[in-house]
């Protein structure tokens, strides 16, 4: 089989943030183009508030500032503004959860400003997944909505284009 290269990392639940920013330098290092651990918003397990929402090219020494100078670029997780927040929209949760018209108004939203990426862990497809016991929220947030997954995904790929990370980070001007 032919040797494909490892280009682009995302870091588990987008763990690039002020304490962990030392990561961009290695992933630099090893010879990664782009990196997308990054959430420019404030969550309860990640976040990145100042961050650029758009795909960048962190500073050395402040990376929530651009470079145009730098190598590693940034493709941060799309977010939504709304109210006095910004709100993660790009992961399977968001998809899995929210009613399919009102997440194809998310992904609209972003798209007309920027470049928009979906993350999908392939236990999120799964209907027969082996499901632990977990507690009400937990349990819904963990495993609602993936009986109907891939049928929400099956109409984003008739409603939007797609294409992979280097062809949107492309598509967005930069070079890979």
């Amino acid at each position: 089989a032919p040797r494909v290269e490892a280009r682009g990392c995302r870091a588990p639940t987008f763990s690039v943030d002020r304490k962990t920013a030392w990561a961009l330098r290695i992933l630099e290092e090893e010879g990664f183009t782009y990196d997308s651990s990054m959430v420019p918003a404030k969550g309860p397990l990640y976040g990145c508030p100042g961050a650029p929402l758009g795909i960048y090219r962190p500073s050395k020494q402040d990376f929530l500032k651009d470079d145009p100078e730098g190598r590693l670029l940034e493709f941060p997780a799309p977010v939504v503004s709304y109210g006095l927040g910004k709100f993660p929209v790009g992961g399977g949760l968001y998809l899995r959860l929210l009613p399919f018209w009102f997440y194809r108004k998310l992904a609209a939203a972003v798209l007309r400003k920027r470049a928009f990426f979906l993350y999908v862990h392939p236990w999120e497809t799964d209907p027969g997944i082996p499901r632990m016991k977990l507690p009400g929220l937990q349990g819904f947030l963990t495993y609602g909505g993936i009986g109907g997954m891939l049928g929400k995904i099956e109409r984003l790929l008739q409603t939007f284009s797609f294409t992979t990370m280097k062809g949107a980070i492309e598509a967005s001007g930069f070079g890979v």
